[in-house]
């Protein structure tokens, strides 16, 4: 006896329970924050990890609209993605400020059948430490463009990234070299690159100076 048509490949009644179960128990585990939103931008689902990062209970925000939500959303970057993954059904991303919460959000945003989905981190302490070193660097090379001294830096793998102007007033042009050896090669008499080479190379071998 052959199988009615209709019911060939057909899955059992619970295989979508046991898939959506497991695909609730992969969301549950992630790192990433995610929630997604009905067509109507209320949020259908929230994982623990949006729970942690926003500081709420998941019951106190499902079923509603992010505007009522989070009406500190109105006019900021977020709202601008999630505006454009809305009108053009495509993914989007977006890292920026939230007043509201004073923390930077690195934002995904996805379209679906049935909305959209966020995945998000909170990057507060990462741009933070990315704005200390920007700040760091623009006060270093504020010193270094001040001194009568010739300034310059070696990578530890051997790449010149920085010469200040200083350097190129002495060398009378602009200095591209990229190693070094380069700039042995280009500034330093004949008679006296092997010495400097030397020594350079015994103090980065010791972690120490030469002169």
């Amino acid at each position: 006896m052959t199988e009615p048509p209709e019911s060939r490949h057909t899955l059992p009644d619970t295989s979508s329970q046991h898939l959506a179960e497991e695909a609730v128990a992969i969301l549950e585990s992630i790192s990433d924050g995610f929630f997604s939103i009905d067509r109507e931008g209320r949020f259908v689902y929230v994982n623990r990890q949006a729970e942690r990062i926003l500081d709420v209970h998941r019951e106190d925000i499902l079923g509603r609209t992010m505007a009522e939500a989070y009406p500190g959303l109105a006019g900021t970057a977020f709202e601008e993605a999630y505006v454009k993954a809305i009108r053009d059904k495509t993914a989007t991303e977006v890292t920026a400020f939230y007043p509201e919460h004073g923390k930077w959000y690195e934002v995904r945003i996805s379209h679906a059948a049935t909305g959209l989905t966020f995945y998000f981190r909170d990057v507060t302490a990462q741009v933070g430490t990315e704005q200390a070193l920007r700040e760091s660097e623009r006060s270093f090379r504020q010193l270094a463009e001040s001194i009568p001294q010739i300034v310059w830096i070696v990578t530890a793998a051997g790449q010149a990234i920085y010469f200040n102007q200083v350097w190129e007033d002495y060398a009378g042009v602009p200095i591209d070299s990229s190693t070094p050896a380069d700039v042995a090669g280009e500034f330093v008499h004949p008679d006296d690159r092997a010495a400097t080479m030397a020594a350079g190379g015994e103090a980065y071998a010791r972690g120490g100076r030469f002169q």
